[in-house]
């Protein structure tokens, strides 16, 4: 049974693999295979919770992007056109932090110290303790888009106006890397580390993820009719599995750490109605699934995954 945690909808269960069914999520291999052999590798994925609703009230949302989790497993929603950021906690409860211009981006500092929200209306990056206070401004950003952390606590910004990402000190906002057309970025969009500490940047003039590793030049892991066309997060898994939102062809897409797609999430006609612009994206914690921001349909969806044999 798919339920909302604010009982705005249910629905019953629904399959999961191909054929595709009249509705709820597919599951397209997409990897080429015209011989209709089958893939090396797949995965299933459905949806299994729906949270919120178009709307201002808590729980409710417009347009929501960035999403990230604490170690409580409380979700955070930079819900854009709310001009806030909501905390949703396992058991349902909400706590709003605003107001801001039009956050884009959440990040939790990785031992705990502190939220942090990139603002792209504001052109700055908030630090927020868990009372919500403000205890830190960081600027000098032009259209911030993402934001995370690497395991020593530093911040990483998406300063895609500026055409370069930057590691911050989070709180005396000291800049320590700055990485632009030097290394081949032009305007990067989306952050993710990998379980090894390589950093991943989604740049949408490129149309690829970059991998940068220290001391080794930065590898494009995905290309052709992979290429990244908006702007929406990805994350990567233990097995090294980027999960991409594809806000331009109301999608999400599984790939392998080779680059190759393994599946993609879209929602058909129906009770759940169809995927619009998904942008936000972020892997539970146990990485038995993944949340994403379903943008233009105002709500967020919770998505499971399983192994499936060849």
């Amino acid at each position: 049974m798919e339920f909302d945690r604010f009982r705005f909808l249910e629905f019953e269960d629904q399959p999961t693999s191909t054929p595709i069914p009249d509705e709820g999520a597919s599951l397209e291999e997409t990897a080429a295979n015209p011989s209709g052999a089958s893939p090396r590798e797949t995965v299933e994925l459905q949806v299994v919770e729906v949270i919120g609703a178009p709307g201002m009230e808590v729980g409710e949302f417009r347009c929501p992007k960035g999403l990230a989790i604490d170690a409580d497993g409380a979700l955070y929603v930079a819900d854009s056109l709310n001009k806030r950021v909501q905390r949703i906690a396992l058991n349902g409860d909400v706590v709003r932090f605003e107001p801001f211009l039009e956050p884009q981006a959440v990040a939790v500092h990785p031992q705990g110290q502190g939220l942090f929200v990139a603002d792209l209306g504001d052109h700055c990056v908030y630090g927020l303790d868990r009372t919500g206070r403000r205890f830190r401004r960081l600027s000098g950003f032009v259209n911030p888009l993402d934001i995370v952390f690497d395991v020593e606590g530093f911040l990483w910004v998406a300063d895609t106006g500026n055409g370069r990402i930057v590691r911050l000190h989070p709180y005396t906002g000291d800049c320590i890397v700055s990485i632009g057309r030097e290394r081949g970025l032009v305007h990067p969009v989306a952050l993710a580390f990998d379980s090894t500490g390589a950093l991943y940047v989604a740049d949408d003039y490129l149309g690829t993820i970059v991998r940068f590793t220290a001391n080794t030049p930065p590898v494009s892991v995905l290309t052709g009719v992979h290429r990244i066309r908006e702007k929406g997060q990805f994350a990567l898994d233990l097995q090294g599995r980027i999960y991409l939102a594809d806000p331009a062809n109301d999608r999400v897409v599984v790939f392998s750490s080779q680059g190759e797609a393994l599946a993609t999430l879209r929602l058909l006609p129906g009770r759940l109605g169809t995927l619009h612009a998904p942008t936000g994206l972020v892997l539970e914690p146990n990485y038995q699934g993944f949340y994403v921001s379903d943008t233009q349909n105002h709500r967020l969806l919770r998505v499971v995954l399983q192994p499936s044999r060849p």
